[in-house]
């Protein structure tokens, strides 16, 4: 229990393998004490994982996408040695180069070139492949368990609604409308490096940073361009702190610029950082922090808001102290750092335990013929189009009553596939049916959970009338 007070949050931190390196060491990732800065595990692996492709999937695995591999990797989280780690391997159709799981561990999305791949992760189904990008995508962040960000090289920024790709799944040999974004944003005029999203769900505010020199405030409800902040560099990583008055950007110079944003003009441009400590050291709005010597590739701050981690290509990971603006400690790397982020320390890194026992997420489907050819689960969903349970509804409703899980009494609602429209419909042993007549089923059922839906709305807003009313009264 002593332990468990002692480490809030973790460090988790890798690098990728440099050939040109005179030791030949493999990419490690690291779990750091981030009071102590002592690490707790590493996993290595041979070419290390891609920048903003590793993640945490259900507080239990760490989940990476291979630097030079089309491979998504799967390892336990546990403090045990790091040579009883055994990682599972998932081949993918090319190589990844972003990655990120929905806050829920619901689903995976990861950016395959210029396509967006989402699965499954408790049936590892390929949901859908979406080709909206024109160059590759370089990041992906959730909003909420729901909506998530991209951004690539090809200066664009757009908003996704998980609800689309799971009711409009792609559907081979047919002439289907493209899934489109929530927003399109193609404000930059460089590739985009990295983006952070605040807290509130839809209703959020996102950042974006550039390769243009500039930082970019959006608004997910509405769309709309809040502000942008221009800098004198190029920049790669971009976070702001929980509270979101206090944004850091890093620069390719190994700057990390301090924007106190509940002070001074959105207007003024990145020039009043330069010299700012020596000229004016009392305007605390604008300044930066300076430690490494080449680019600073990821940041990160704490839940409280009192330390900053950032990483760079100098091979190090550094822990700031935001109130003072002191680099308390290094973590050296010996390779240029990749990822560097806190999050809550897991449960499994507190105590030594076998790691056999756990539910291991199937692979994940690399294509939908793949897929297929499996005896894949579909997904029961909520009302807001969470995931609830996995059961074989598409064989047939499960044993339990749909009502006992789900309140409304349409069975139909109660079977909308996070999948491919393709998968059987009909109970087992029903007969078959031709593509046309299908085909036109499937447009029904859609049809009528848009009722549905409807009519769900209208309830929920006459239930938000009445409860005013009662409330004002």
């Amino acid at each position: 229990m002593s332990m468990r007070k002692e480490i809030n949050e973790v460090i988790i931190s890798s690098d990728i393998y440099r050939s040109n390196c005179s030791d030949d060491e493999p990419g490690v990732t690291y779990v750091w004490n981030i009071a102590t800065g002592n690490p707790l595990t590493c996993y290595k692996r041979d070419d290390g994982t891609r920048a903003r492709a590793l993640g945490v999937l259900k507080t239990e695995f760490l989940i990476g996408a291979v630097h030079n591999r089309a491979q998504i990797v799967l390892w336990p989280l546990s403090n045990n040695k790091s040579s009883e780690h055994v990682p599972t391997r998932m081949e993918m159709p090319d190589r990844i180069s972003s990655l990120a799981v929905s806050p829920d561990g619901a689903y995976c999305v990861a950016g395959v070139a210029e396509k967006i791949y989402v699965w499954c992760v408790s049936t590892g189904q390929l949901l859908n492949v979406i080709q909206r990008h024109y160059q590759k995508i370089v990041c992906i962040k959730f909003a909420d368990n729901l909506t998530f960000v991209t951004g690539g090289e090809d200066n664009l920024v757009m908003v996704w609604s998980m609800t689309d790709i799971l009711t409009i799944p792609s559907i081979p040999g047919t002439k289907k409308s493209k899934i489109e974004p929530l927003h399109f944003w193609n404000e930059h005029t460089l590739p985009v490096t990295d983006i952070y999203v605040g807290a509130g769900g839809i209703r959020a505010r996102a950042v974006s940073s550039s390769l243009d020199q500039t930082c970019k405030f959006w608004d997910l409800a509405t769309g709309r361009l809040l502000c942008s902040l221009k800098f004198s560099e190029g920049l790669l990583s971009v976070t702001m702190n929980m509270a979101e008055n206090r944004l850091y950007a890093g620069g390719t110079s190994g700057k990390i610029y301090v924007m106190d944003l509940s002070q001074g003009s959105a207007k003024k441009t990145a020039k009043d950082y330069e010299g700012m400590k020596e000229t004016n050291p009392e305007n605390k709005s604008k300044l930066y922090l300076l430690g490494h010597q080449k680019r600073v590739t990821c940041l990160s701050v704490s839940a409280s808001g009192q330390y900053l981690v950032s990483g760079s290509d100098d091979n190090n990971v550094k822990v700031w102290d935001t109130s003072t603006g002191q680099c308390l400690r290094t973590l050296v790397h010996k390779g240029s750092v990749t990822n560097a982020f806190i999050l809550p320390c897991p449960p499994s890194l507190l105590v030594s335990h076998k790691t056999n026992g756990r539910q291991q997420p199937p692979t994940f489907a690399k294509d939908f013929q793949e897929e297929n050819t499996r005896n894949v689960d579909s997904v029961l969903l909520s009302p807001t189009l969470g995931l609830l349970e996995t059961d074989h509804i598409c064989g047939g409703l499960s044993s339990s009553s749909p009502s006992s899980c789900y309140p409304f009494q349409s069975e139909v609602f109660a079977t909308v596939f996070a999948g491919d429209f393709n998968l059987q419909f009909y109970p087992d042993g029903s007969p078959g049916v031709d593509k046309e007549e299908s085909f036109r089923e499937k447009t029904e059922i859609i049809a009528r959970l848009q009722k549905e839906i409807n009519q769900i709305k209208d309830a929920n807003n006459k239930l938000f009338s009445f409860s005013v009313e009662r409330v004002l009264k």
